[in-house]
């Protein structure tokens, strides 16, 4: 006669909190994205029209979309469509908001071998939230099965196998993805260095359902159900001075055309009231370790060698090293 299977109560009553916890968060998810699309319903609405996009294919089964707004990032656009590709992200859906440098030539190259659907975004607003949403709403139309929120800063990858094992390999509807930062070698051109400690802000992946809202920086997915660990992220914030100037002037212009409260991209309003050479100091001193209280991008006390060329894996975390 076979036993019984053993009733354990701590790992019932472990259990029932779980559940309880993933019910009470998905309330508030739930109430959120409802609220926030009452609330920003005309920045829905003007994101909406200012979004041309081509006709979308209808994904397959199973399929993974990432989803991107992006402006003059053709020095990092290649490498990061590239890794999504290596990782099994099906197909890239990406707006762009009026690039003046090669950005469009870098989509269309990686669109020669990679499925890239590339539409325009003529709303020069900071309206990240609202349009991100717009575009998981349209992948969601289209059937994708995973939406992946992504900037052209990011380099995404599975933390144990690719970006597909994982999300193919979980029942969670949403998967965090911890993010660390590589920084500019200030005593080295061309080299870079990686803080090792995870930002306080990691970004989703999730399954998209109607109603769903991204938040502002893609930091979070308004959306009921559970979140499991499962991706990583190394994060290129500021790649050389010109970079970094151009980028502030475009974020603190952007937000300035928005009806965001004054917290909602902080660091771009605060960084965006310096001159050149407060601006210029500020960045040399973040490369040297000084904190720069405007910035919400800089390098830690502990940084190490990092090369950031060629397909990236998520290796050993115990020691916060990522690597080829």
């Amino acid at each position: 006669m076979s036993a019984l299977p053993s009733f354990d109560p701590l790992a019932t009553a472990r259990a029932a909190k779980h559940r309880l916890f993933v019910a009470r968060r998905s309330a508030v998810a739930a109430s959120d994205a409802i609220a926030f699309r009452v609330r920003r319903r005309d920045a829905l609405r003007r994101a909406a029209t200012g979004i041309t996009l081509p006709p979308l294919p209808t994904a397959g089964r199973g399929e993974i979309w990432g989803i991107a707004m992006v402006r003059n990032e053709a020095d990092v656009l290649e490498g990061t469509l590239t890794q999504l590709a290596s990782q099994g992200v099906d197909r890239v859906l990406c707006v762009d908001n009026g690039s003046t440098d090669a950005t469009r030539d870098v989509l269309a190259s990686v669109g020669r071998d990679y499925p890239v659907i590339v539409g325009d975004d003529s709303w020069i607003a900071f309206e990240q939230s609202a349009k991100m949403t717009v575009l998981a709403d349209a992948a969601r139309r289209a059937g994708a099965t995973w939406v992946l929120p992504f900037d052209a800063d990011e380099r995404w990858m599975g933390q144990g196998g690719s970006i597909a094992d994982v999300l193919r390999g979980t029942a969670a509807p949403i998967v965090l993805a911890e993010l660390v930062n590589a920084f500019p070698d200030p005593l080295q051109d061309g080299a870079w260095r990686l803080d090792p400690t995870a930002h306080h802000d990691p970004k989703m992946a999730f399954r998209p359902m109607r109603g769903t809202v991204i938040g502002m920086g893609n930091h979070r997915v308004m959306r009921p159900g559970d979140i499991v660990p499962g991706l990583g992220i190394v994060h290129l914030p500021w790649r050389s001075f010109e970079q970094f100037r151009a980028k502030v002037e475009h974020g603190s212009r952007a937000l300035a055309a928005t009806q965001l409260s004054p917290e909602a991209g902080w660091h771009w309003r605060r960084l965006g009231e310096m001159n050149e050479t407060h601006l210029r100091a500020a960045w040399q001193g973040m490369l040297s370790g000084e904190r720069i209280h405007e910035n919400a991008w800089q390098p830690g006390a502990a940084t190490v060698p990092f090369p950031v060329a060629g397909i990236l894996k998520w290796l050993i975390m115990i020691q916060g090293v990522v690597g080829v």
